[in-house]
């Protein structure tokens, strides 16, 4: 099975993502795994994984783009507060995509202060900023630690056409609002795009198949948005009998005798170790050392009732807490941990792919949480033992 640890296929060409699988790899394989494995694990994320504060590497690209010489640590965070107010004016970018009741000058001392941010953040910077596709790019797979640029979103694509040509935040609006009225419609031949796989932003520099391209991608984002949800649903009806099958091993009462529903059932079961507090609620994320690892990735009964009540989208994040779980509840099948690791990686990949999401991506924290956990005896265990200790003064 140590075939399923060459993620090579499955991943984008960049020298952190090698690193990042090559350490899991060298992590996994360790005596000190195999019989410590929640301590490990929570030792290697707490000390080991590289965590880049989005607001320290904003003021240092700030730092290097300005080429200041004062000493980095002296200067005042006024100075980037004013760069950064007056290369939004300068670039006539908005203060933030969806309506914000925020004083100007807190949503940014919000961001030289985060640990992460939503990615959204990093292309509203791009804007504000004058930043290269490049640059952008860096934020978003170095310091997020997530994908690159989503060429199946028409919104990332459009910005990342501008970014490429150091057009204005107008021009993207233009482009989000199918702004081509006079142009010669363009057809795509049927396969074409696929083809081109991750060369597509070549083919992209071109304003008129760009525009094409975009339709298509318009045409499309409901039936994609529909996978999604539909994906999600699916997930949401196979997690709750795993939950209940775990809760009913441990000799635990499942909703049906105590009046709650399958979100909490499922909260129960992934984290149980977190403390409660008023109202019978999580810990809040925040509190925990993990929080920038791990932030928005918890699947409480809070945020599963928004996703079912159609109040917020799913994400990569959702659809992979849920297949984690149904994979770690066996249903009395034995099956190794590096044969359950597999089947893991397959469905996972096929259930990406099918929402348009790129594949596994180990660089990320959570993502490589999640795959340590399932190289162990009992993930749902370990998962629930790391989530405790993060919270442990």
């Amino acid at each position: 099975m140590d075939t399923y640890w060459d993620l090579s296929g499955t991943i984008r060409d960049y020298d952190f993502t090698k690193r990042s699988t090559v350490n899991l790899k060298r992590l996994t394989d360790s005596a000190r795994f195999r019989e410590e494995d929640s301590e490990t694990i929570f030792r290697y994320l707490r000390d080991q994984m590289e965590v880049v504060p989005f607001g320290d590497y904003l003021k240092r690209y700030l730092y290097e783009r300005c080429g200041m010489e004062e000493p980095f640590r002296e200067i005042p965070e006024d100075v980037y507060i004013g760069l950064i107010a007056d290369s939004f004016a300068m670039n006539r970018a908005p203060r933030s995509f969806a309506p914000v009741t925020s004083k100007w000058r807190n949503i940014i001392k919000r961001w030289l202060r985060s640990m992460s941010v939503h990615r959204s953040t990093v292309f509203l910077l791009g804007f504000g900023l004058n930043m290269t596709d490049g640059d952008v790019s860096m934020f978003l797979k170095k310091v997020l630690k997530e994908q690159d640029f989503d060429f199946n979103d028409p919104d990332e694509t459009a910005f990342w056409y501008c970014y490429h040509n150091a057009l204005p935040y107008a021009e993207a609006v233009s482009l989000q609002n199918g702004d081509d009225a006079g142009e010669p419609e363009t057809e795509i031949a049927p396969g074409f795009w696929q083809s081109v796989g991750d060369r597509l932003p070549v083919y992209l520099t071109n304003p008129v198949m760009l525009r094409a391209y975009l339709r298509r991608l318009r045409d499309r984002q409901q039936d994609r948005t529909d996978r999604l949800s539909g994906e999600f649903a699916r997930l949401y009806e196979k997690a709750v009998p795993a939950a209940r099958r775990i809760l009913a091993g441990a000799g635990e009462l499942v909703s049906a005798e105590r009046g709650s529903s399958g979100a909490c059932d499922i909260e129960r079961v992934l984290y149980s170790g977190i403390r409660r507090g008023a109202g019978h609620n999580l810990e809040p994320a925040g509190r925990s050392m993990l929080s920038a690892l791990f932030s928005r990735k918890r699947l409480d009964r809070q945020h599963l009732g928004r996703l079912l009540n159609g109040q917020a989208q799913p994400d990569r994040f959702d659809l992979l807490t849920l297949l984690f779980l149904i994979h770690s509840a066996s249903g009395g099948e034995k099956i190794a941990p590096r044969e359950r690791f597999g089947r893991f990686i397959d469905e996972a990949n096929a259930l990406l792919r099918r929402c348009d999401l790129w594949e596994l991506y180990p660089v990320n924290p959570y993502e490589g949480f999640l795959l340590m956990c399932l190289l162990t005896d009992d993930p749902i265990c370990v998962f629930n033992d790391v989530w405790e200790m993060s919270y442990e003064v």
